[in-house]
């Protein structure tokens, strides 16, 4: 049981950090293209590994406390559960205390039941949806995917980052929300002009 436990957290770990870190490692002709420089990807992925380690150490990064975190310039997107309603406020707090942390959106919600075999195999249905949702942004021509970064956690898929136009806002939430098994779609992505861009 221990091992199956290890396991998870670590999946869970590498779920969270993976997109910034493989933007900041291979993709660097897309990074070029993007609202945000190498220098700041780089940060985002620090940060984000920074938080994760934070997660894992209090217990916030198990199965029944499955939290996820995106870093977009220095942005922090907190998704997924945890059971116990008074380590809410917690994980709010562990982000918020991180360096060089502009702003933490708080999406974690309060599940209290125990852990079932529904959740599971929800973590791999939500990892399939993403991965199917970056691959139809990647072949649109009217969206630069590297600009979104996007997770899902039953089926309500959420969307960070920095934005060129308000037309690929658009395009890229219509792609988002007309993909099959996404229930709900919440965006707290921003325009490249946005005030609480703090480069």
């Amino acid at each position: 049981m221990k091992k199956i436990i290890l396991f998870l957290s670590f999946g869970f770990f590498l779920t969270s950090c993976v997109e910034s870190v493989i933007m900041g490692s291979v993709a660097g002709g897309i990074v070029a293209t993007r609202e945000k420089s190498i220098k700041h990807t780089l940060k985002d992925a620090q940060i984000a590994v920074k938080i994760d380690a934070k997660l894992i150490s209090t217990g916030l990064l198990l199965p029944k406390n499955s939290v996820k975190v995106m870093v977009n310039e220095g942005r922090v997107l907190l998704t997924g559960s945890i059971a116990d309603v008074k380590r809410g406020g917690e994980v709010y707090e562990l982000a918020w205390n991180t360096k060089s942390v502009v702003e933490v959106i708080d999406e974690v919600k309060i599940d209290q039941g125990s852990y079932r075999i529904k959740d599971f195999t929800s973590y791999f249905t939500d990892l399939f949806l993403v991965t199917k949702i970056k691959s139809k942004l990647f072949f649109n021509k009217d969206v630069t995917a590297a600009d979104f970064k996007i997770t899902s956690s039953y089926g309500n898929v959420y969307v960070l980052g920095t934005v060129k136009s308000r037309s690929e806002m658009d395009e890229a939430l219509r792609v988002i929300s007309n993909s099959r098994g996404v229930k709900k779609v919440i965006n707290h992505a921003i325009l490249h002009d946005d005030s609480r861009r703090r480069l």
